[in-house]
């Protein structure tokens, strides 16, 4: 909630203030601090330091502000845990073909000469895998 309304400051008073003088601002969070920044020429430095001191000081937290925030964390939670599952299947799978097969799990890339080959020579290519390694195709 860094960098939005403030008691003196709508949000976007706040960025239009920010662009006017080609700054830059960003926050980060970590369990025991929070940084806030201000990147702009040095001949601007009592304009950041009164946007810094105002948003640390005086946050809004407006209701239709912080709903937003809720919103794009849940989106973010959301899509993140889709890609956490999606590799754990991929290492579930993996595992499994190795208990299956007992053997060691190699990568076959070379996807264009699948496609150029027929199925008989492919399978005989195959075939030609020593016994302790067997060619999976991604």
């Amino acid at each position: 909630m860094a960098f939005k309304s403030t008691v003196n400051r709508t949000h976007l008073r706040l960025v239009r203030e920010v662009e006017a003088i080609g700054g830059n601002v960003s926050a980060s969070a970590s369990c025991e601090q929070m940084s806030y920044t201000y990147d702009a020429l040095k001949s601007y430095t009592p304009e950041m330091v009164e946007v810094l001191i105002d948003n640390v000081r005086n946050p809004a937290f407006l209701d239709w502000e912080v709903k937003e925030q809720i919103r794009s964390f849940v989106h973010m939670a959301n899509d993140a845990f889709g890609r956490r599952v999606a590799k754990l299947l991929g290492d579930v799978f993996h595992v499994l073909l190795l208990v299956l097969l007992k053997t060691p799990l190699s990568v076959v890339s070379d996807r264009e000469q699948l496609f150029r080959d027929d199925w008989g020579n492919w399978a005989a290519r195959c075939r030609q895998v020593n016994h302790h390694e067997r060619a999976l195709l991604i």
